[in-house]
C-alpha cells in the first residue's frame, strides 16, 4: 500500500513550493544586465546593448522615457550608415565599453556621477578606420513644450 503523507509533510512541500514561487517571480521582474547611473535628483539606466531605458526623476518618481521604448546611449556612423550598439560592459568602477556588430567598432567611455550631473566622455575608440561620426542619443522621452519628444 503507498505510503500516505502526513499534513505536516504536505505543508512543507507547499510552503516550499509557493517560496520558489515568489523568488522566481521576484527574479523575472528585475531589469537583466542594465547599469544604473544616479545623482541627488537624476537616475539613468542603460541596459546591457546600450540602450537608455530610464531617465527617472528622483524626486517625483517620473521615469521619462515612454515605456516600451529607449534609445541608444551612443550611435556611430560609418560608411554612410548609422549603427547602434550591441553590448555595453563595465570594464571597471568609471570605464565601459560599447561594442558595435556592424562595424566591429568599440567605444570606451568614462562615465562620471557627480552630485548634479553625469559626464559621459569618450575615451578611446577601436577598429574605427571608417567611423564617420559618434552621435549621443536621441532619447526618447514623455518631456513636452520644454524641450521636445527626444533629448
Amino acid at each position: 500500500m503507498p505510503e500516505r503523507l502526513n499534513v505536516k509533510q504536505t505543508m512543507n512541500k507547499t510552503m516550499r513550493f509557493a517560496a520558489l514561487a515568489i523568488v522566481f517571480t521576484l527574479f523575472s521582474f528585475q531589469k537583466k544586465g542594465s547599469d544604473t547611473f544616479i545623482t541627488d535628483s537624476f537616475k539613468i539606466e542603460v541596459d546591457q546593448s546600450g540602450f537608455v531605458t530610464t531617465l527617472v526623476d528622483i524626486k517625483t518618481n517620473k521615469n521619462y522615457v515612454p515605456t516600451g521604448y529607449k534609445g541608444a546611449l551612443v550611435s556611430v556612423v560609418s560608411d554612410g550608415k548609422l549603427c547602434t550598439p550591441a553590448s555595453f560592459k563595465k570594464l571597471d568602477d568609471r570605464q565601459y565599453r560599447l561594442g558595435f556588430e556592424q562595424t566591429k567598432t568599440q567605444i570606451v567611455l568614462k562615465i562620471e556621477k557627480k552630485k548634479t550631473h553625469i559626464s559621459f566622455t569618450v575615451v578611446s575608440t577601436s577598429n574605427d578606420e571608417k567611423l564617420e561620426a559618434i552621435i549621443w542619443g536621441p532619447y526618447p522621452t514623455e518631456i513636452a513644450e520644454t524641450i521636445g519628444e527626444n533629448v
